[in-house]
């Protein structure tokens, strides 16, 4: 349950958030309404599914409720790269591969005809973004699989260590596999913009609306502090904040992710520092490094060490106060790869929650006695394109035809469980600290 304050909130400080622009702010909730869907959630999961379901159902009344404002969770904090695949490369056979990498895709371009619609162009482009390999042995294994790709008919290009230099200057990689068609978002920029397109469609928006319960009835009401929505359907749309209203407690937790981001410099620049035809990038860690030149020219970068993510015991949403240590963990591993930029001032720095799966995997779904709540959640950092696509799917689960998705991992997914408080904190502490790595349970394929 959501308080009545901004405790589980925190501020949004992301170069996104501080360059947004904003046409009318979305009022808070103060009545009492009747809807056909209410939506919890106006990040890229709650916003792409009004507009799949305004899409195929345009009679219909929807209602989304947001606790803060359009994009102030992790869709409008995270690192901007938006990629294919649903969270690595997986060609198990030549036709899943297609299909995945097709899907994956087809959402890519979504985001980038809605940006265009509503009226904000620039915050989606597409762009080549590398997997980087700091270990010889990965990158081999990831070009064997590459190649399994290629054969395929997937156009992604397999870099060694010598030819990486002429396209990323950055020290300490064996090689990288490169895909030309990832895309980078500016998620504060595009939601506002898709917000806008469905307030033209009559779908009502409120900011400022923490929802206090959820009452699984048919039809379900939703409740805040001044007023409340009852629809036949509710979409959860709260990643890292489920937990807070009581949902999936025990299946994600909210993982602070630490970013910094640097001065903004012209293209130009960046190609004489050796950004010259890569403009985003992630790593083989365990404890993920990731980063790109967004559209303001601001290098991002994040993760790399355990200092780079936080976990606070009880499942904290919100760090009010951030540590310095964690920011200087981060610009170490940024200077690692690429000492040239080291006269560069950092400008931003932020973190996020990221709603956790204890096997890296999302999960989305209908639950509860009428099969009235449905849900997308834990995409574990890999969520603007998930986290999108899961639109689609909900959309698609709303109207009983879930034949496209049901062999796929995600699709009704029940998730491992984490253990109870204070093991998980203790064992999350134990393992990071001895071992330097993520804990995850190892799925077998």
């Amino acid at each position: 349950m959501h308080d009545s304050g901004d405790s589980h909130f925190d501020t949004n400080d992301s170069p996104w958030w501080q360059h947004r622009e904003r046409s009318t702010p979305c009022t808070p909730l103060h009545e009492d309404l009747t809807a056909d869907i209410v939506i919890v959630g106006a990040g890229l999961t709650g916003l792409s599914s009004a507009w799949h379901l305004s899409t195929h159902y345009p009679e219909k009344t929807i209602v989304v409720l947001e606790a803060k404002e359009v994009a102030h969770g992790a869709s409008g904090r995270n690192g901007g790269l938006a990629l294919n695949w649903f969270d690595e490369m997986d060609v198990r056979t030549k036709e899943y591969a297609q299909h995945v990498y097709g899907l994956t895709q087809e959402t890519l371009q979504t985001i980038h005809s809605l940006a265009s619609t509503g009226g904000c162009p620039d915050s989606f482009r597409f762009i080549n973004c590398a997997n980087l390999y700091t270990k010889e042995s990965s990158f081999d294994a990831a070009a064997r699989t590459a190649e399994q790709a290629q054969q395929a008919g997937i156009d992604i290009r397999i870099i060694d260590k010598e030819a990486l230099r002429s396209n990323l200057d950055i020290q300490h990689v064996y090689g990288a596999i490169v895909d030309p068609a990832a895309g980078q978002l500016d998620g504060v920029g595009f939601l506002n913009a898709l917000a806008s397109l469905l307030r033209e469609r009559g779908i009502r928006i409120f900011e400022e609306s923490p929802v206090q319960t959820i009452e699984e009835t048919l039809p379900a009401k939703v409740s805040c502090i001044q007023g409340s929505v009852t629809a036949d359907a509710v979409i959860l749309a709260t990643n890292a904040y489920s937990p807070l209203l009581g949902y999936f407690s025990d299946k994600v937790i909210p993982l602070h992710s630490y970013v910094i981001a640097t001065e903004s410099r012209s293209m130009e620049q960046w190609k004489e520092l050796g950004f010259t035809d890569i403009e985003g990038f992630s790593d083989d860690r365990s404890r993920l490094s990731y980063g790109c030149i967004n559209r303001f020219g601001e290098l991002l970068f994040g993760g790399g060490s355990n200092a780079s993510y936080y976990y606070g015991y009880g499942g904290k949403t919100a760090l009010h106060q951030r540590s310095p240590r964690s920011f200087q963990a981060v610009k170490k591993i940024l200077l690692h790869y690429f000492p040239q930029v080291a006269s560069i001032p950092i400008k931003y720095q932020w973190s996020g929650p990221v709603a956790i799966s204890l096997d890296r995997r999302c999960m989305m779904g209908v639950r509860g006695e009428h099969k009235n709540i449905f849900y997308a959640l834990g995409f574990s950092g890999h969520g603007i394109t998930m986290a999108t696509m899961a639109g689609r799917v909900l959309c698609d689960l709303y109207q009983d035809d879930v034949a496209a998705w049901k062999d796929f991992p995600f699709f009704m997914r029940k998730g491992y469980p984490f253990p109870p408080e204070p093991l998980r904190w203790i064992g999350y502490k134990g393992f990071t600290t001895f071992t330097g790595k993520s804990p995850r349970k190892h799925v077998e394929q």
